[in-house]
């Protein structure tokens, strides 16, 4: 799945060999920089768990209520 953001993409695969193809076939079409793991995209936290991944907008809905 690949998924575009603004300039920013977030690529995401079940297995590293995916995302390694994915990415030199895009690099070799594309300039592009690596900003590593993603944290949070669209708003939505991301936490990585032994089970998957787990996506939560709570902390920014908390932050929100603040303001």
């Amino acid at each position: 799945m690949l998924c575009l953001c603004m300039d920013n993409m977030l690529i995401l695969y079940s297995n590293d060999h995916m995302i390694k193809s994915t990415e030199k076939m895009l690099t070799s079409k594309f300039y592009m920089k690596e900003l590593g793991v993603a944290i949070v995209i669209l708003e939505i936290n991301i936490y990585k768990t032994s089970n998957g991944l787990i996506l939560s907008k709570s902390y920014w809905e908390k932050f929100r209520e603040i303001f």
